[in-house]
């Protein structure tokens, strides 16, 4: 018996239609549950061949107002979100332009 885990990954990015109404285009991905959610943004940028300098990728899990943090993996998504295996995991995640000045601190 493998002690291999492997999440299923579905992921969604909500894009607007002419009519503004919203296309729902989903993709899935067998993806190791080591998986990082680093990792994740990595693929969604090299997808979409986009420049880590002007865009960010956010990605977040079942509820679309709750961004992940780049080290949890999918395994720890599974365990904080109990996830039950019974559907594939859904991920959603939003390419948002980076601001061009960034605020600088004074030390």
């Amino acid at each position: 018996m493998s002690n291999r885990v492997e999440t299923d990954l579905f992921i969604k990015h909500i894009e607007l239609a002419e009519d503004n109404e919203e296309l729902l285009s989903a993709k899935y991905l067998l993806c190791p549950a080591i998986f990082s959610i680093a990792l994740l943004k990595k693929f969604i940028i090299y997808k979409y061949g986009i420049s880590e300098r002007q865009f960010c990728v956010e990605i977040m899990y079942k509820v679309k107002t709750i961004i992940l943090p780049d080290y949890y993996t999918l395994m720890d998504v599974a365990y904080i979100y109990t996830w039950k295996r019974d559907a594939p995991m859904k991920y959603y995640y939003r390419i948002r332009t980076t601001e061009s000045n960034p605020v600088e601190l004074p030390e």
